[in-house]
């Protein structure tokens, strides 16, 4: 093993995975993530599925939220510019899928003292902002 991988957290990740939270600035759907695997896009989600226990959809907007509450919580960034890096149309939308996750209202999480930004999930797949993706922990 190189010194290069020793260090890299999305090595952990398995291929698919890594596809699905790996560029969260891009803005993609279901299909050109399937196409990106070679898979048809109902194979790529019953596989995606059957190995995380979540669709990769929801994964990612999991992990879009969870970089969100990790933006809230270390950056001063307005709310309505951390909606719109997290692939919402709106701010509205932002707030009811924040506060599903959360709990809470954004601007109200903002305020709390410091906690983790980690969203319940059924893998161990989670934002890491130090690479800026997803990473198994």
């Amino acid at each position: 093993m190189e010194h290069s991988e020793q260090h890299n957290p999305t090595l952990s990740l398995d291929p698919l995975t890594h596809l699905v939270g790996g560029n969260l600035d891009e803005p993609t759907d279901g299909a050109a993530l399937a196409e990106a695997a070679n898979y048809s896009r109902f194979y790529f989600q019953r596989m995606f599925r059957e190995r995380t226990g979540e669709t990769p959809g929801d994964c990612r907007r999991r992990l879009l939220i969870e970089r969100a509450g990790y933006q809230l919580r270390h950056t001063a960034q307005p709310i309505t510019a951390v909606a719109f890096e997290a692939h919402f149309d709106s701010l509205e939308g932002f707030s009811r899928a924040f506060r599903k996750a959360y709990g809470v209202s954004p601007s109200h999480y903002r305020r709390l003292e410091a906690r983790s930004w980690f969203v319940a999930a059924p893998n161990d797949i989670h934002y890491d902002p130090v690479i800026g993706g997803a990473v198994r922990l």
